[in-house]
């Protein structure tokens, strides 16, 4: 960029040819040609960097005439350098406006980009929803069918261990008929009837066994495949659900790019209309706005990389989101193959489960010929046949059996009542026990509380029996005091184990006691109110001790 303040140099020739005729128009003959000023040149492309030397030239006196021309010329320069910058200026505005329309045209295709993916999502979701449905309830109808199914076979196999076993009850009784046979005549005939009826029953159960295998197989099958369809169903909702997901983030990821590159438009605008107004207004700072327009050229350069990098890393995160797909195929494809590697090994668990069966159903009919065969040998070494009413009298004696078995099931439940209503008795008596003894324990605790009291009272009353306090002239008197009734009954009471030749010596003797200013207190008299004493001595009960311990 040319500077505004470049210094005129003497090398440029139509300007020097223009002041010396000048100079020798207006000066005369006698004046010689002088420079009067220093024209200085335009910079080049090489140039603009250095500084330009100014040339000296010899002082000569300024003329107005002179100065006017160079003034002329210097602003015609001047004009041709703002007439280039201006163009250069439109140049890169016009570049701007391109770059502008770019990022326009980028911004229409991400929100067609955008518009396109929430359009598939829609679908992808209508899709799911209508999908999921539908194997929801496929998955329910083939539950509940699996279920029944399986009901039905539990059903069956139960008939047919209960016909088992009524055919070895059946056997078992014919052998116990055979071992009694030796005292009794056997009606051949009958026998026969019934094996051959037993050989029929044997072969109708063996067909029914094949058949309900064949059903118990149709049915694995049929689970199988449900357990196939539930499998790729799940998959396949995986695998939208992973779809949905890549198209939301790149949804965000879009709706991110759309954002930067609308602020970016906002501050190109902002930018162009800076431009617009420096524009006008370029001759008073034409350097300040070229520096500024670099400035925002190098800005946006810097925009276009962060762009360009984030572009990138959407590429790398779509090329990791493809490999973690493959992945998952991969592990799918495990997945499938163990799912394949299990069933081989339940149909061979299943053949050895039918083996199992048909070595039963063989050493069943093995069982029937031995019985066939020892009943023919018994009737070849009897030669005579079991009575006719042989099987009623083992009727009745079960029923007689099942009789017994009931009177003693009732005879049973009537002990176990009565047991029942014992220990309810037993119960009761110890609640009343309880209730007995706590209140003895109330009792004795009554009685230890009195007998703590008496002895209370009577170290109290032994404390206190000096009766200084009371002055009477009672010296010369003597009062007799004779025991009432009411004491002898008491003393006679409170002393059961005493004679009674002692109880009456005591009812006669008479107690004499003298009150006086010097009486002192004994240690086996009490007080009473009035002024008496009575001598009193422990009573021992022997009822009392005993219910104390």
């Amino acid at each position: 960029m040319p500077s505004g303040n470049t210094e005129l140099s003497a090398k440029t020739a139509p300007t020097r040819s223009l002041a010396v005729t000048e100079q020798r128009a207006w000066a005369g003959p006698k004046t010689a040609p002088t420079r009067s000023l220093a024209v200085g040149r335009r910079p080049s492309s090489g140039e603009k960097g250095k500084s330009v030397v100014p040339v000296k030239t010899a002082p000569t006196p300024a003329s107005p005439l002179v100065t006017l021309p160079a003034s002329a010329a210097l602003n015609f320069f001047k004009m041709q350098e703002l007439e280039t910058e201006v163009t250069s200026i439109q140049n890169e505005i016009e570049l701007k406006d391109n770059e502008i329309c770019d990022l326009k045209n980028q911004i229409t295709a991400v929100k067609e980009q955008e518009r396109h993916y929430l359009h598939e999502i829609e679908v992808l979701e209508s899709n799911e929803c209508c999908e999921g449905n539908k194997l929801s309830k496929t998955i329910k109808q083939l539950e509940e069918e699996y279920l029944n199914l399986m009901k039905q076979s539990d059903l069956e196999l139960l008939k047919q261990d209960k016909e088992i076993n009524v055919l070895q009850y059946k056997l078992q009784l014919f052998s116990e008929e055979s071992n009694q046979s030796n005292n009794s005549d056997i009606d051949n005939k009958e026998i026969f009837n019934e094996n051959l009826l037993l050989e029929k029953d044997i072969e109708t159960l063996g067909d029914k066994l094949l058949e309900k295998q064949l059903y118990w197989e149709q049915l694995q099958k049929q689970n199988l495949q449900l357990h196939e369809l539930l499998k790729n169903s799940q998959v396949e909702l995986d695998q939208f659900n992973e779809n949905i997901s890549c198209k939301k983030q790149s949804l965000t990821e879009a709706c991110d790019l759309i954002s930067t590159v609308e602020e970016e438009m906002f501050s190109l605008k902002h930018e162009l209309d800076t431009l617009k107004g420096k524009h006008q207004s370029y001759s008073d700072g034409k350097d300040s706005l070229f520096a500024e327009v670099n400035n925002k050229r190098l800005k946006l350069q810097e925009t276009l990389l962060d762009l360009t990098q984030k572009c990138d890393k959407i590429k790398l995160e779509i090329t990791n989101k493809q490999k973690q797909i493959y992945a998952l195929r991969l592990d799918n494809d495990e997945l499938r193959n163990i799912v394949k590697i299990d069933q081989t090994e339940y149909k061979s668990d299943q053949k050895i489960l039918i083996q199992t069966y048909n070595s039963r159903i063989a050493a069943l009919k093995n069982l029937s010929e031995q019985y066939k065969n020892i009943i023919a040998e018994i009737q070849q070494l009897s030669g005579i046949g079991l009575p006719k009413n042989i099987v009623e009298f083992l009727n009745n004696l079960i029923e007689e059996k099942k009789k017994n078995e009931e009177r003693l099931k009732e005879e049973i439940g009537m002990e176990f009542r009565m047991q029942k209503i014992r220990l309810l008795q037993l119960k009761e008596s110890y609640l009343k026990l309880q209730e007995w003894k706590d209140k003895t324990e109330q009792l004795k605790k009554k009685y230890l509380e009195h007998h703590e009291a008496i002895q209370k009272l009577k170290q109290n009353k032994d404390s206190k029996c000096s009766l200084g306090s009371y002055k009477c002239n009672m010296s010369e008197q003597k009062k007799v005091i004779n025991p009432s009734a009411e004491d002898n009954e008491n003393a006679q009471n409170l002393q059961p184990n005493l004679n009674t030749e002692e109880a009456a010596s005591k009812t006669k003797e008479k107690k004499v006691v003298t009150f006086s200013e010097d009486t002192t207190s004994s240690g086996d008299h009490r007080v009473r109110k009035g002024g008496r004493v009575i001598h009193s001595k422990p009573i021992h009960i022997a009822s009392l001790k005993n219910t104390s311990k």
